[in-house]
């Protein structure tokens, strides 16, 4: 009985957890498809030539694309949707964005994904920092979504 009831307090507590959860998750998809959208229109190199995954589009195309599911998703952890559209919404978009990534590292593409376009081309940092920070908290925000919608599952 006592086992119970600790995992049922185990589970309200993650389900606590959830929203706050959400919300910076639209928070962050947010920020990195404004600064996506931003990116493409400027004039670097790098958005002219072609996505090494998706090699009949530009990196600029691309970027556009992602821009635009991550704002949309973000959208949906703001707005009155069902809890499960949103946990559905989160794990869809962090499992394009690790495919991508797993893609990218598949073909041996070198250099740092553009996440975030051109803007480590205005920051002096090492751009392999941010590329490990952005793929840990991508990883974190795809395993977070799946716990949630495994977690509702098992309570009905």
């Amino acid at each position: 009985m006592r086992s119970k009831t600790t995992a049922t307090l185990l589970r309200n507590k993650a389900i606590s957890w959830q929203m706050p959860f959400v919300n910076t998750a639209g928070l962050f998809l947010a920020l990195t498809g404004f600064i996506k959208a931003a990116s493409i229109t400027g004039h670097a190199k790098l958005l002219k030539t072609n996505d090494p995954i998706f090699t009949f589009a530009s990196v600029r195309a691309m970027l556009g694309l992602a821009a635009i599911l991550e704002i949309v998703v973000a959208l949906f952890c703001f707005l009155d949707v069902p809890i499960r559209t949103k946990r559905v919404a989160l794990a869809w978009i962090s499992t394009l964005l690790i495919g991508y990534r797993i893609g990218r590292w598949f073909l041996g593409v070198g250099e740092p994904c553009p996440c975030l376009g051109t803007l480590w081309e205005w920051l002096p940092v090492d751009p392999q920092v941010p590329e490990r920070v952005l793929l840990i908290l991508l990883v974190f925000l795809w395993c977070a979504a799946c716990y949630y919608i495994i977690s509702a599952k098992s309570e009905s």
